[in-house]
């Protein structure tokens, strides 16, 4: 573990969210323990990513608890969120097309040290060295979610919330993707992602919470899961 992440604690509890007068959250609760892998999985509009968001900052109106390690959050503008050691890959990316990819990459300020370095996330992501100098949005979609993910590594964040990392992407950069998280988990970093591919969050998760309707209805393991894999398959299913 890096010895600069301090242990935190993300809790959630009893947490609701609102688009205008439509309830998308019900009181949802769960927790992710210092240096987990922890993912939401469920069927699109479950809710997944109105988590991210409300933990973020980004809901207009929300209502519960939200802590990271002793810091209440909830009610915090994402920037202060943002300080706090918290930071967000969305499912767009969010690339800049004005700005080539090591203009993106330094964009994120630092907001505390043992943040990965730029050497260090060349040695991840290759691909982004290579094509340093190119428009951010020319890359092809694999590399622009190695490039959204990269620009918050160096961010020197200890929690990661990462919406979708998998969706759309080749395998051989899924996998990619799955040795990234791996190594961040190896660094002592904490990552809360959102996923329907079940196959990707199982290479790379510790534990699992499945949302259907704005409520967790189910959590489990990956020992627990190994052992009932259908457990949670059918919650996925279209």
């Amino acid at each position: 573990m890096n010895p600069l992440t301090p242990k935190k604690t993300l809790v959630v509890k009893d947490l609701c969210a609102w688009y205008a007068d439509s309830q998308a959250l019900h009181g949802t609760s769960f927790h992710v323990e210092p240096g987990e892998v922890v993912a939401l999985l469920g069927r699109n509009g479950a809710g997944k990513t109105t988590i991210l968001k409300s933990i973020m900052g980004l809901m207009g109106k929300a209502a519960g608890e939200v802590r990271y390690g002793e810091q209440p959050i909830l009610h915090r503008r994402p920037d202060e969120i943002a300080a706090a050691g918290i930071a967000i890959c969305p499912e767009e990316r969010a690339i800049f097309s004005t700005l080539s990819v090591s203009e993106n990459l330094m964009l994120p300020p630092v907001i505390a040290r043992g943040g990965y370095t730029v050497e260090e996330i060349y040695t991840l992501f290759p691909n982004l060295h290579e094509r340093a100098d190119a428009g951010g949005t020319t890359l092809s979609g694999g590399e622009q979610q190695m490039l959204a993910i990269g620009r918050i590594l160096r961010t020197g964040a200890t929690l990661f919330l990462l919406d979708e990392p998998s969706e759309g992407l080749a395998p051989v950069i899924v996998q990619q993707i799955a040795r990234t998280i791996q190594k961040m988990k190896e660094r002592g970093l904490t990552v809360l992602l959102v996923e329907q591919n079940l196959k990707f969050a199982r290479t790379v998760s510790d534990r699992y919470y499945v949302v259907e309707q704005g409520r967790i209805i189910d959590a489990c393991t990956s020992a627990e899961l190994e052992r009932d894999p259908e457990r949670i398959q059918h919650h996925l299913a279209i």
